[in-house]
């Protein structure tokens, strides 16, 4: 009969630390790769494009027509507004909480890449960089901020309830796969902090 081996087996530090640059360099990959993407709202069939965090782009049978989100919402008003004078009664207008939250999950992106690339920096040196903030709190708080603005912007979809009603494109999903796998990177690179000194009297 074999012997069991019942001692603890030591942790491998350079390990868990390739494991956590790995898990943050996917997290950085996935944001990265939907922040100019037209795919959050997309058409399908053969329409191709959709919106995106800062415009629209959609081609069709090799026609294509592009415009910024903001610009976007405030010519449907603006035909709205034309529309109720005309006709009468209220003017059934989108909020501009649209292409606020495109533009808020687009800096959180940016922000939560730059946060994680600095954190895989830092925990690299063997350095912790701890003002005005570690990179890991700041890529946490950007991951939250980046992660609220994009339910904000699939929930506020301007084309919901129209004819050319655009539905949840991969974008949104990667982006959001991208933040939890983010965040699970912030705890991992945050487990290298320096023990704190302790103080004696």
């Amino acid at each position: 009969m074999a012997d069991l081996n019942l001692e603890p087996v030591p942790e491998n530090p350079a390990k868990k630390k390739q494991i956590a640059f790995i898990v943050a360099a996917v997290a950085i990959l996935a944001i990265g790769a939907t922040l100019f993407s037209h795919n959050w709202l997309s058409a399908g069939g053969e329409i191709e494009g959709g919106l995106g965090l800062r415009g629209y782009e959609i081609c069709f049978m090799g026609q294509c027509q592009s415009q910024s989100n903001k610009a976007l919402i405030d010519d449907f008003n603006e035909g709205e507004k034309r529309k109720a004078e005309m006709l009468g009664g209220k003017a059934d207008t989108k909020s501009p909480a649209f292409w606020i939250a495109g533009y808020l999950t687009l800096v959180a992106g940016f922000g939560t890449i730059l946060s994680l690339g600095l954190a895989i920096a830092m925990v690299a040196q063997g350095k912790w960089w701890a003002k005005p903030m570690p990179p890991t709190s700041a890529a946490f708080l950007f991951l939250f901020l980046g992660l609220a603005g994009a339910v904000v912007f699939l929930v506020t979809n301007p084309t919901s309830g129209t004819a050319f009603q655009l539905g949840t494109g991969w974008a949104f999903w990667v982006f959001g796969l991208g933040t939890v796998v983010g965040i699970a990177a912030t705890q991992m690179l945050a487990k290298f902090k320096p023990a704190e000194p302790e103080l004696t009297y």
